[in-house]
């Protein structure tokens, strides 16, 4: 009997310490992860469907998804749904996931937009966990566990706010007890956060060099200097130059920068002349607030270099034909050349007196220059001592010539050329040289 006694006191106390050292076990489990591996980072509970969720990259190298999943427990686990990525999260970097009928402010943030059902078309009720692997690495809520309406997060709750993980935190928790302390909590609806996050796992100190560019080609209007302007300096007109060492047209200028979101637009002059961006035209790099819509980007924790766009465009300006010089030499055997001169003009070249061609050794070949695209074509004609840029009534008269183009008012068509090219001509006729066979 004693010995039956002993046994029962010593299995009951084997019990008491096999316990002990679980809850021992599970608060290392749940606190002993130190700045190495993912974390939720926020959570927005918001009105209607104004809902997403933040992971956290804390490391200090980029963390492929692949082999993470947030798994989400509705109501106690009467539901479940699931999310996995191949995407990749930079260090220092936030991956969020929204519903699609988020916020546009959100959506914009957003990395991936999901439809119902999803993880997050979640109500306060609804626990959400991360795992890697099978190895659960950050919950918020408890699984498995249906708390009526939500679980109590500071002096808020999961329900109708958004969470915010403070800065001080290096880890994601397994222990919802005490995981639910490590929260800043904010009114429903606020989206202020959302798109980045800082902790002391990566100093929010750190600035990172990202390199603006923009391609100007397509601007008409005269500018001396080129700028970004912005949150990044204040929206200062002059504080952040960009340069254009080779003259390409592309000016850009490198900035140290803070990792996190920024709205800015390109100008030129101090604010003389801006962009103007459309809402709607040029909604996937913009974010509209009120009647203003800017450039927005993300700067992760990384040295970036921005692509080049076209000014007021999103994406890069269309390719430009290079630039020849053409000579045009004109063969005028066939008319007595004018008081006022002889001169290329109409198309692409300008008014009818828009470049005078000269004959400076007297042979009767007049020749003059311009700089024209060698593959966007267009119309020219030469014209005989026009007394103004309107005076049509001088230029060559071509009509039922082969080389006529009669959809555009009987005049030359140029041609195609890859290099500065010679084109000879005689005047009033279609030949190809400046031989010119008499008119008599």
């Amino acid at each position: 009997m004693l010995t039956f006694i002993l046994q029962l006191i010593f299995k009951m106390h084997m019990r008491k310490f096999t316990l002990l050292l679980t809850m021992v076990l599970g608060v290392f489990a749940a606190n002993g992860q130190t700045c190495n591996d993912l974390f939720f980072s926020e959570y927005g509970e918001g009105s209607s469907n104004h809902k997403y969720i933040e992971i956290y990259n804390p490391t200090g190298s980029a963390v492929s998804l692949t082999g993470y999943t947030v798994y989400m427990s509705g109501n106690g686990g009467s539901y479940t749904n699931t999310f996995t990525t191949n995407a990749t999260i930079a260090s220092g970097d936030v991956y969020v996931v929204s519903t699609n009928q988020a916020d546009s402010l959100i959506q914009a943030e957003a990395d991936t937009v999901l439809g119902y059902p999803s993880i997050v078309h979640f109500n306060g009720d609804d626990a959400l966990i991360l795992y890697n692997g099978t190895d659960t690495v950050d919950v918020i809520g408890v699984p498995g566990v249906d708390p009526g309406s939500s679980w109590a997060v500071g002096t808020g709750s999961t329900a109708n706010y958004t969470l915010v993980r403070k800065d001080s935190v290096t880890g994601g928790s397994t222990n919802w007890t005490t995981g639910a302390a490590e929260w800043d909590v904010y009114a429903q609806n606020t989206w202020t956060y959302v798109g980045s996050h800082s902790s002391t796992c990566i100093s929010i100190v750190t600035t990172v060099d990202v390199t603006f560019q923009v391609d100007m080609n397509n601007v008409t209007a005269s500018y001396t200097n080129v700028y970004v302007s912005g949150t990044l300096n204040s929206w200062s007109g002059n504080s952040n130059q960009l340069t254009d060492a080779n003259s390409d047209g592309v000016y850009e200028g490198t900035l140290s920068l803070m990792p996190g979101s920024y709205e800015y637009k390109f100008t030129y002059d101090n604010w003389t002349g801006q962009e103007s961006l459309d809402a709607t035209l040029d909604s996937a790099c913009t974010l509209t607030t009120g009647s203003f819509t800017n450039r927005y980007v993300t700067i992760a924790n990384m040295t970036t270099v921005l692509p080049v766009v076209c000014w007021e465009e999103c994406s890069s300006c269309p390719a430009v034909s290079p630039v020849k010089v053409v000579t045009f030499l004109v063969n005028t055997a066939n008319i007595t050349v004018g008081s006022n001169g002889l001169y290329l003009g109409a198309g692409v070249i300008g008014g009818a007196n828009a470049i005078q061609l000269l004959d400076p050794d007297g042979d009767g070949i007049y020749e003059g220059q311009d700089s024209l695209s060698g593959t966007a074509g267009g119309n020219f004609i030469f014209l005989n001592s026009p007394a103004n840029a309107s005076d049509w009534g001088t230029k060559e008269s071509l009509s039922g010539l082969s080389c006529a183009d009669t959809a555009n008012y009987n005049d030359r068509i140029l041609p195609t050329f890859s290099q500065d090219t010679t084109l000879m001509f005689c005047f009033g006729t279609c030949s190809s040289d400046t031989v010119c066979q008499s008119t008599a």
